[in-house]
């Protein structure tokens, strides 16, 4: 295997035996992928941050249109990078997936008709005590009585808590196994890697 200035490199899968020349045809969209690539840098700065990645995908195909990360790198002149940045952020982390998870918590609990679409919880005004732990909305106001579609509209995580506290860990847990959660990709992206589990649960991709 070798790349298009000759130089040869290893993948982690047997070299096919034809050499006949064939098209790769990619969904990377360059339009899409240079704003996705200017937003994200621009972020990155802005809040300081480390690093960072975004993906845009066609909810319609699953087609991966944009795949960015910060800081970037050209793998054509990576010694001029630090190893640390060699790494497509995107594929090879593992990360907590954020307000991202209320959709799947959301179908759980509808799923287990534990809840409709117009069950309401007391979002408790934007702070609520667990034990030694305390809960906060995003928004300063917080936010009183709450259907539940209106918890994901506005995504308040009092609303999630209390959604979490009926359908119970074990059985949400169950439903994030289930949903993939944990599980390597099914991508072929050289260095993907599954979730991990903690001793609070499992954290995935």
């Amino acid at each position: 295997m070798r790349d298009a200035l000759g130089r040869p490199f290893y993948v982690n899968r047997p070299a096919p035996e034809e050499s006949e020349i064939r098209d790769l045809v990619l969904t990377i969209d360059k339009d899409i992928q240079y704003a996705a690539e200017q937003a994200l840098k621009k972020t990155v700065e802005e809040t300081r941050a480390k690093s960072g990645h975004a993906i845009v995908v066609d909810v319609e195909t699953g087609e991966i249109l944009a795949m960015a990360v910060a800081p970037l790198f050209n793998p054509n002149v990576f010694r001029t990078h630090e190893p640390s940045q060699w790494r497509n952020r995107a594929v090879t982390d593992s990360y907590e997936p954020g307000s991202t998870i209320k959709a799947y918590l959301l179908a759980a609990a509808l799923d287990s008709s534990l809840v409709s679409p117009e069950t309401k919880f007391f979002c408790e005004n934007g702070e609520y005590k667990i034990g030694a732990n305390t809960i906060h909305d995003h928004d300063r106001k917080g936010h009183g009585t709450l259907s539940v579609s209106e918890i994901i509209t506005f995504s308040s995580n009092i609303g999630a808590v209390k959604i979490g506290q009926r359908i119970g860990y074990k059985k949400f847990h169950d439903y994030l196994e289930k949903l993939g959660f944990g599980e390597k990709q099914r991508s072929t992206f050289p260095g993907s890697r599954k979730g991990f589990e903690t001793g609070q649960g499992r954290q995935g991709n």
